[in-house]
C-alpha cells in the first residue's frame, strides 16, 4: 500500500496535477452552455443515477449521451461515480469509462489510483481489465499492476487480471508490412 501512495504522490510531483477525482470534484456540475437539450437530459439522468445509486440506470443514460456524441461532461461524473457507496455503479462507471474515453489521461490515473485500490475485490478487477483494455496508453499503470500481480494476499481473480493486464498494455502492436 506504501508503494502504491508513493507512485500517487510521485506522480503528483512529475506534474499530473490534481487526482483526477479530486479535479472532477471541483468541476462545475451545471451542465455546459453549448449542450443540446437532449444532452443536458442525458448528463442529469446520468448524475441523478449516479447520486441514486442505481448501475442500471447509470447505464441507461450513459447509453443515451453516447448518441448525442458529447461525452466530456458525462466523463467527468462517471469518474467521480467511482467514488459511489454502490459497487454496482462503481463497476459499471469503471467500464463506461474505457468505452467512451480509453486514452484519456485523467481516466487512467482514476482507475490507477482509485478503482485497483477498492475494499470490493470485483470492483478492483473491473478497474485492473479495464487498464489492460486500454493497452498501451495505461503504461503508467505498470508498477501498480506488477504489485498487484506479485501481491499474495490479492485474491487470485484480480491477480489474473493484472497479469492479463500486463500483457495487453506491453503489447506490440504489428504493423500491416509484418503480414506479408
Amino acid at each position: 500500500m506504501k508503494t502504491l501512495l508513493g507512485l500517487s504522490v510521485t506522480l503528483l510531483m512529475l506534474g499530473c496535477g490534481k487526482p483526477a477525482a479530486e479535479t472532477v470534484e471541483s468541476a462545475e456540475s451545471s451542465p455546459s452552455a453549448s449542450q443540446t437539450p437532449a444532452e443536458t437530459d442525458a448528463s442529469a439522468a446520468v448524475e441523478k443515477a449516479l447520486n441514486e445509486g442505481d448501475a442500471t440506470a447509470v447505464l441507461s443514460a450513459v447509453s443515451q449521451l453516447k448518441e448525442t456524441g458529447d461525452t466530456a461532461d458525462v466523463i467527468k461524473l462517471l469518474i467521480r461515480g467511482l467514488g459511489n457507496d454502490n459497487d454496482d455503479v462503481r463497476e459499471t462507471c469503471s467500464q463506461q469509462l474505457v468505452e467512451l474515453a480509453p486514452d484519456n489521461r485523467d481516466v487512467i490515473l482514476v482507475l490507477m489510483n482509485e478503482g485497483v485500490q477498492d475494499q470490493d475485490p470485483v470492483v478492483r478487477q473491473h478497474a485492473v481489465e479495464a487498464l489492460g483494455q486500454i493497452g498501451p496508453p495505461a503504461k503508467v499503470a505498470v508498477p501498480v499492476l506488477v504489485q498487484i500481480e506479485e501481491d499474495e494476499a490479492e485474491q487470485d481473480d484480480v491477480r489474473k487480471a493484472a497479469t492479463l493486464a500486463l500483457q495487453q498494455i506491453n503489447q506490440v502492436q504489428e504493423s500491416p508490412a509484418d503480414d506479408n
